[in-house]
């Protein structure tokens, strides 16, 4: 199906009960080929859902009951934490003193 098909009550991608047989990954291929997008692997659309949701700080008890987890250990071999967990970490740090009237953004040591 592509996307011009769908109603506005449709979901993009709806949940079939044969998903659960392995079904999905023909569905996720016919939707991207429909669609003339690069085919993805079910397991790396699920991945980047997560990883997503995780970034936004959306709890991980809620990622795992969205994407049907039962336990946070499998989750984690899921999503990408990385990435999530570095970016901007070292954001709140001052290494520049602004003592002298300097902006703080960088020059020597104080």
């Amino acid at each position: 199906m592509s996307i011009e098909e769908l109603k506005q009550d449709d979901y993009l991608l709806p949940c079939f009960s044969d998903w659960k047989s392995g079904y999905q990954a023909q569905i996720l291929r016919g939707f991207c080929q429909a669609n003339h997008l690069s085919s993805v692997r079910f397991h790396t659309l699920r991945a980047c859902f997560a990883t997503q949701l995780i970034s936004i700080g959306v709890p991980a008890t809620v990622v795992m009951k969205i994407a049907g987890w039962k336990d946070m250990k499998t989750m984690q071999r899921y999503i990408r934490l990385a990435e999530i967990d570095e970016a901007g970490a070292t954001e709140g740090l001052h290494f520049y003193s602004d003592r002298n009237g300097g902006d703080g953004e960088g020059g020597e040591f104080d």
